[in-house]
């Protein structure tokens, strides 16, 4: 048997064996790799070096390859998973960075080659720059969930390539593209949470693309577009009533009339429609309905006719009469009454009756949409008259043209 006091010393050496190893261990220097000391944070202070080294590489590699058109070289490396360790690369439903800047064509294709599972951008996509031909590659963007931005282009013709976006939660803006003609590419989009702004397109000719959005947050302004004609390709968008919204269409130098603008504007707080030198037509019937509902309003500067609150009051109050009317026989001994009217007028009401019929008290009345009416919708035993009347808006329609009678075998019509 070991004795207790020999115990105590092998105990006595092994605790000073301890405690020299922890002071030789807490004394160690941190061991180097290629003449560099390594820590947790150098070693990620490298990892996030190499990945901008990497993603410049690939940046400049993808800016050559579509100069030479080598884009497939870049597009297999994809393919063969061979670029995958980058943080801008990773594959995701969603891109994740708040502010995605696309300054280059080369810019677009890479976005698109390390994107290409992606649908949602959470953040801001900004498409820049004179180099920009062709946006076809981004037709994997279904959301974003910050704003578009389209500017400062020199070679963009067309948004074709974005037909797949729906829904931008905050602000759309295409400013100073100086080629773009229409917005044709953006053809899916429904919603946009924020403002819609488009301004300084030198070649922006009207608002084709525009057609399936259904719903505005804020404001819609379209100004500074030199040869800007026509509203033609907006939808009858929805304005959201529970935030503070404004129009407003400013110096547009060619734009003569507001038709094709039929967006519903109740709930509009601010109408601006400013310094459009040739603007003369501002009383469609969507303006003539709800102008007068807008609190805040400023018209000036345009041409007679839409060139003050006055001018569009008075336009609005007038509808022009239909005029040239004829009956044409078709098949079956049908007997059809057509007519002609101004060309801002887009329906009409009928209203019939026997002989020395008041048509204002008339239960009797037909909308039409169409500028013709089959005299046998008022079939009758009865000899009758018929009235008819242009419809402006809501609130403006013209005089009742007529009495015209109509014999009860409808073999007679005398205009």
């Amino acid at each position: 048997m070991m004795s207790k006091k020999l115990q105590f010393l092998i105990k006595i050496f092994y605790l000073c064996v301890f405690v020299l190893l922890i002071i030789q261990l807490l004394s160690l220097k941190p061991f180097q790799v290629s003449g560099q000391e390594y820590s947790p944070q150098n070693h990620l202070n490298q990892e996030q070096e190499f990945s901008e080294q990497f993603y410049n590489s690939k940046q400049n590699e993808a800016n050559s390859a579509i100069e030479n058109k080598e884009v497939t070289k870049i597009q297999d490396e994809f393919k063969d998973n061979k670029i995958t360790s980058s943080k801008d690369f990773l594959i995701t439903s969603e891109i994740y960075k708040t502010e995605n800047i696309l300054n280059t064509q080369g810019a677009v294709e890479l976005f698109s080659l390390s994107h290409y599972d992606c649908d949602i951008v959470k953040g801001d996509l900004i498409i820049e720059g004179e180099f920009i031909q062709s946006l076809e590659n981004l037709k994997f963007i279904k959301e974003i969930r910050g704003s578009l931005i389209v500017r400062n282009t020199s070679n963009l013709k067309t948004l074709k390539g974005l037909n797949s976006l729906k829904s931008i939660q905050k602000d759309l803006k295409i400013e100073q593209n100086f080629q773009l003609e229409n917005l044709l590419g953006l053809d899916s989009l429904k919603s946009i949470g924020g403002s819609l702004k488009i301004s300084s397109n030198n070649s922006l000719q009207d608002l084709e693309g525009l057609l399936d959005l259904q719903n505005l947050g804020k404001d819609f302004i379209i100004e500074n577009n030199s040869n800007f004609i026509s509203f033609s390709g907006l939808s009858e968008f929805v304005f959201n009533k529970e935030t503070r919204t404004s129009v407003r269409v400013s110096n547009n130098s060619i734009l003569k009339s507001l038709a094709h603008f039929q967006p519903d504007l109740r709930g509009v707080d601010a109408l601006f429609i400013t310094e459009n030198q040739q603007l003369s037509t501002c009383n469609t019937w969507m303006w003539c309905d709800f102008f007068a509902y807008i609190p805040q309003r400023l018209i000036e500067d345009n041409a007679a006719g839409c060139n003050s609150e006055e001018d569009i009051e008075f336009a609005c109050e007038y509808c022009p009469k239909p005029i040239q009317f004829d009956l044409k026989s078709v098949e079956n001994k049908e007997k059809i009454m057509t007519w002609q009217s101004d060309s801002s007028v887009k329906s009409w009401q009928i209203a019939f009756g026997k002989p020395g019929f008041d048509p204002n008290s008339s239960e009797n009345l037909t909308d039409l949409h169409r500028s013709h009416f089959n005299l046998r919708q008022v079939d009758s035993k009865e000899n009758l008259e018929i009235y008819i009347r242009s419809v402006c808006s809501e609130f403006s329609k013209s005089e009742w043209f007529g009495p015209y009678p109509i014999e009860s075998s409808n073999s007679e019509f005398n205009l």
